[in-house]
């Protein structure tokens, strides 16, 4: 669902997309400025009672990250069509189904409260380490955030890979000294002690 203005007249409607960034990128195509954009169908409506939120609240400073990268390209790339930031943000929290939603939902309470994006992120560091709410600082200051977020989850998404390929080129090693060392251990503890009781037998006879 989506509300725009063009030329001064408030349209609504709803728009068929893959996800919220594909969504903005139509809607900035057809002109005009977004108003609001959120799915048509919203888990966001679903109330929890207070001990569940407390619960979830509990690992809503966690964010995976592949989650931290989808979030971090999607939001630049929202930013960049001309979606208002907090609109943004609550697409996630609509989309969101974990514990971090509840983070997500603080960030917005901050920026309705005034603070910029980077202050908001430095109140979650579990979330978001300095270098990241450094660079967004950065974005804010050069009056470029959309497209600074969007280099950001590119970068990310390198590291991420150079990470997932050290570790696989790790792991290989680590199985083989494994496997090494189960049948050294194999070979002294049954197999060298049959040798032995073989030889006494023979020398025996």
């Amino acid at each position: 669902m989506y509300k725009v203005n063009v030329e001064g007249k408030e349209t609504a409607g709803v728009i068929e997309a893959g996800d919220m960034a594909e969504a903005s990128t139509k809607l900035q195509e057809r002109g005009g400025y977004i108003l609001m954009l959120k799915p048509r169908f919203s888990w966001g409506q679903i109330s929890f009672s207070g001990w569940a939120e407390r619960l979830m609240g509990a690992v809503s400073e966690h964010m995976s990250a592949a989650d931290k990268i989808f979030f971090t390209t999607q939001l630049g790339v929202m930013l960049k069509t001309g979606l208002p930031i907090v609109e943004a943000i609550e697409a996630f929290v609509e989309d969101k189904r974990t514990g971090s939603s509840i983070m997500l939902k603080g960030l917005i309470l901050d920026l309705k409260g005034g603070k910029r994006l980077s202050g908001a992120m430095a109140a979650h560091p579990k979330a978001f380490d300095k270098v990241y709410v450094n660079v967004v600082r950065a974005g804010e200051e050069m009056g470029n955030l959309g497209e600074t977020l969007v280099y950001l989850g590119n970068q990310l998404k390198r590291e991420h890979g150079l990470v997932t390929r050290v570790r696989s080129a790790l792991i290989y090693p680590i199985v083989v000294m494994t496997a090494m060392v189960a049948v050294m251990g194999f070979v002294v503890g049954f197999v060298i002690p049959k040798i032995a009781e073989f030889a006494r037998s023979s020398g025996a006879s």
